[in-house]
């Protein structure tokens, strides 16, 4: 166990959650999945998140599958922590790649942690299996944040029409954000 680790216990024997949440960070990638996963079950059991600490008592008695390991990274988004998701969902999507809702969940907990850069690499080294919407989208939304201007544009140049009436704003955004359909991309890089 890291020491990171062994001090957020510490802490969370101690009842400073905020403490060991700040320490979790620290931990998230020197310590195994299901090691953090224990700490986050007496975690989210001491912050009455009970669907966290059931998904993470899932994930400590089974840190090889994949849906372990979603449920995990989805309670994790939903929570708060996005930093804690982000390496059980690395890890499903590893294990399961074809499914599209554990790279969409991934892309969310990125984005919550403003890690837009890898955001557009873990989604455009599956270009080819890009759905239009929301992936394809999220691969030009996250190139702006990235400051990556010429993804960005090549990209929206591939996304299509929505069929669902919920995208048509979002596309309308984008579009606006680069430029009004101009051939480059002018978002000013934040």
């Amino acid at each position: 166990m890291s020491n990171a680790l062994q001090e957020a216990r510490k802490l969370l024997d101690e009842g400073d959650i905020p403490g060991t949440v700040r320490q979790l960070r620290s931990a998230v990638d020197q310590a195994e999945l299901h090691e953090i996963a224990t700490v986050v079950r007496k975690l989210s059991e001491t912050a009455g998140f009970d669907d966290l600490a059931a998904a993470a008592k899932k994930l400590a008695k089974r840190p090889g599958q994949a849906q372990a390991l979603f449920d995990f990274g989805y309670g994790c988004v939903e929570r708060g922590v996005s930093f804690l998701a982000i390496p059980a969902l690395r890890e499903a999507l590893r294990l399961a790649p074809s499914t599209p809702v554990i790279l969409t969940e991934l892309v969310s907990a990125l984005e919550d942690e403003h890690r837009h850069a890898e955001a557009v690499q873990v989604l455009a080294e599956r270009d080819t299996a890009l759905r239009p919407w929301p992936d394809r989208y999220l691969l030009v939304h996250n190139a702006l944040l990235a400051g990556d201007l010429a993804q960005a544009d090549a990209q929206l140049a591939r996304l299509p029409e929505p069929d669902d009436e919920r995208w048509v704003w979002p596309l309308r955004a984008i579009r606006r954000t680069c430029g009004a359909g101009s051939s480059r991309c002018t978002a000013p890089v934040c």
